[in-house]
Order: C-alpha cells, then sequence, then structure tokens
C-alpha cells in the first residue's frame, strides 16, 4: 500500500508499506516513466538506452483523494495511482486505459534477493512486436522471453535466449475496428523476463532478478 506521497516537479514519489519507493513521472506528455526501488533508495539515475540530454521537464497537475493519486499531462495524459494496493493505470487524453496493473497480481518484491515482477491486465486482441532478434514468431503474445545475452551457435526455433537482449516492445491493440498501439520498455541491465499472456492470457507479466524496475 501507499503510505506516504511526495509532490515533485513531473510527477510524485511514493512510499510504499514495504519500504520500497516508487517514482511516477512524465518524460513527455505522453510518456510516463515508473521507476520501483525494492530497497527504497533510488539508483544512480543513469541509462545506457535512454537519451536524455536537453529534456525539459513536463509540468503536471496532480489531485489527491484518499482511494487515489492522479497526476495529469498538460495534453491530457494522466496517472491513476490507487493507494490500497497501490496499482498504477496509464490513461490517455480521452480518459481510456492504456496499460493497467493487474489488480489480481499487484508488483511483488523479494525482500532477500531483490527481485521485483509486476503484471499488467491483457485484452485479448493484443499483439506484441519487438524484443530484438528472437527465435520465436514476429508476434510475441503467448511466449516467454528472457533478456540475457548468450552467444548461441546454430540455435533451434524457440531457443531463448541467444544474443540479443531489447526490452522493449510495441503492443497493438484491436478493437472495434480500429487499432491502438503504445510502448513499453524496461531499462534494467540484469536478467530480465517477460511472460506475454503465456501463463495466463488475461495478464502479462514482466520482472528484474534485481535493481530497480524501471
Amino acid at each position: 500500500d501507499v503510505r506516504g506521497v511526495e509532490r515533485v516537479a513531473d510527477g510524485v514519489v511514493l512510499t510504499l508499506t514495504s519500504g520500497a519507493r516508487v517514482a511516477v513521472t512524465f518524460r513527455d506528455i505522453e510518456t510516463v516513466r515508473v521507476r520501483l526501488a525494492p530497497t527504497g533508495k533510488f539508483e544512480r539515475d543513469f541509462s545506457y538506452a535512454v537519451e536524455s540530454k536537453d529534456r525539459k521537464t513536463v509540468a503536471v497537475k496532480i489531485e489527491e483523494t484518499p482511494a487515489q493519486i492522479k497526476v495529469s499531462s498538460l495534453d491530457g495524459t494522466s496517472v491513476v495511482i490507487r493507494r490500497r494496493p497501490f496499482l498504477v493505470t496509464v490513461l490517455d487524453h480521452a480518459g481510456r486505459a492504456v496499460v493497467e496493473d493487474d489488480p489480481l497480481r499487484p508488483a511483488s518484491i523479494d525482500l532477500e534477493t531483490g527481485a521485483a515482477e509486476t503484471s499488467k491486465r491483457r485484452v485479448e486482441w493484443e499483439t506484441y512486436y519487438g524484443f530484438g532478434e528472437k527465435a520465436m514468431p514476429a508476434s510475441r503474445h503467448t511466449q516467454h522471453l528472457v533478456m540475457w545475452n548468450t552467444d548461441t551457435y546454430g540455435y533451434p526455433r524457440g531457443l531463448d535466449p541467444i544474443y540479443q537482449s531489447i526490452g522493449f516492445f510495441v503492443a497493438l491493440r484491436r478493437e472495434q475496428n480500429k487499432g491502438n498501439a503504445y510502448g513499453l520498455f524496461l531499462d534494467n541491465t540484469t536478467r530480465t523476463y517477460f511472460d506475454m499472456g503465456k501463463t495466463d492470457p488475461e495478464r502479462y507479466t514482466f520482472g528484474v532478478a534485481s535493481g530497480e524496475l524501471n
């Protein structure tokens, strides 16, 4: 659960009952960053993959009620954070859910190992593209993928991991004769994994062996 809320220029920093801290901020008017530090201490804010030069702070509006915290950018994109339990939903300017935590599988932390995991609700006609070169079908839905470079010679179909670790995918959601898309990037250099509806078609799950769920 959320037990403390600190307002910052581009979002909020939350303290959870587990001792973890979470920063929910806007990197751009349509780009949300969720950064969970299981130990309660954020690491040095550095990325090998994300360019941060000349980034301007996004002005946000913050609204709080006993049940939730809402952070909105000027174009109407918003993040709704439920306090009990801690759940995050990203909404577009029309108020439609883009990405939402699965209330049946809230974010979890292993306090002994530092591993962390989160699950997102998945709709039936959502497919996924990305993760780098994998010996799998082009759409990664119903696939389990591991991000951990392994130099594998003559790999067969379906073998994973191999020699690319790109924790980014684009989701395409087909509904009512039109499509909506979003991208999600997990920025962590430890061993990570993505279960894109293989274990349960109602959700997709991803996690890290250690470090931040960023």
